[in-house]
């Protein structure tokens, strides 16, 4: 693993290899975000709770924002 560090700071996979990454982060960012509005309409949903899009919409972004966070520390970190 730590070969791969290396290779990334040198830019050995070239020059673009970046914007993959930061698809990469932005694609599992989203993905949490969608995964943590389900599991929260699940809930509510068991629960005969009513919800606003709007309380949806900012769980989606919390989940979102905070998963990004983790992620891109945890990817600077190597």
């Amino acid at each position: 693993m730590n070969n791969l560090a290396v290779i990334f700071a040198e830019g050995g996979l070239g020059n673009d290899f970046i914007y993959v990454v930061i698809f990469i982060l932005a694609a599992f960012a989203i993905g949490f975000g969608l995964f943590s509005v389900i599991i929260a309409y699940a809930v509510n949903s068991f629960n005969n709770e009513k919800r606003s899009a709007k309380y949806y919409w900012s769980i989606f972004a919390i989940c979102a924002v905070s998963s990004l966070l983790v992620s891109g520390l945890v990817c600077g970190s190597m």
